[in-house]
């Protein structure tokens, strides 16, 4: 099945050797491991192997038809098409310049935090002024929540009086996280480094969903550890999405 003088057969079979020891270099492994074996190790450490990982079979598959396969009895010829040498070539640059979190939210607006004692009147102005809807909230030494348009909603329609009015002159903020425990205030919200891959990102938003937890929002900082509102560098929401998954293909285009 294969045309040995073909170039591009050998263009394929060089950028598939560049690939493999790319896979290997970022899994820590030899050179010389199994193509498949790498496959196998990337689906549980490396994102982007894991997220390319039926391309990579099929590159797989025909790297061994080139290799192993002979000409078959019809004279027909497995002939190496620039549009594959490309698509090597690209899963390449993927995997060692995985497209990271930074490139996402260079460009966000500011994030708008509050203290968990702050007036919810002060919250009400700035979701008029700006339109925003979601809001991380801290206390005295951590990020403890994160308080939503839906929550603020909520709370004014279970504090209606039966006469039809609403006093809010004297709600705080945690008067609306109400008796949440920690631990369930904190589901609310997960934090992600700069560094960290879209891909990585992509995935918590789509288990999250799947669980039916639309508000859910993704905060990233230059560490793991929010402490106060400084250390937010930008907010990622369900609605980002599209442009997480946009940003994902880009390179293979």
């Amino acid at each position: 099945m294969i045309e040995k003088n073909d170039v591009m057969h050998d263009q394929f079979l060089t950028a598939f050797n560049r690939l493999q020891s790319t896979m290997a270099e970022v899994l820590g492994m030899s050179p010389n491991t199994d193509f498949s074996n790498l496959i196998q190790k990337g689906d549980k450490e490396h994102p982007m192997i894991d997220y390319y990982s039926d391309d990579l079979n099929f590159i797989r598959q025909v790297r061994n038809l080139l290799v192993h396969e002979n000409k078959a009895q019809d004279d027909t010829y497995l002939k190496i098409q620039p549009p594959l040498v490309k698509l090597v070539e690209q899963l390449t640059e993927v995997i060692a310049h995985p497209m990271q979190v930074k490139n996402i939210i260079k460009n966000n607006a500011e994030v708008v935090t509050f203290h968990e004692t702050a007036p919810l009147t002060d919250v009400l102005d700035e979701i008029k002024r700006h339109r925003y809807s979601q809001f991380p909230i801290f206390n005295r030494t951590n990020l403890i929540s994160v308080l939503t348009e839906n929550s603020i909603t909520r709370f004014l329609a279970d504090n209606i009086h039966d006469d039809g009015t609403l006093t809010i002159r004297n709600v705080r903020v945690k008067d609306l996280l109400g008796e949440a425990d920690i631990d369930k205030r904190s589901r609310s919200f997960e934090v992600v480094t700069l560094d960290e891959s879209i891909y990585t990102v992509s995935q918590l938003f789509l288990r999250r969903l799947k669980r039916g937890e639309t508000t859910f929002i993704v905060i990233v900082g230059e560490t793991r550890n929010i402490q106060k509102p400084e250390d937010i560098e930008g907010i990622i929401t369900p609605y980002d999405l599209p442009v997480l998954a946009g940003m994902q293909g880009e390179r293979r285009e």
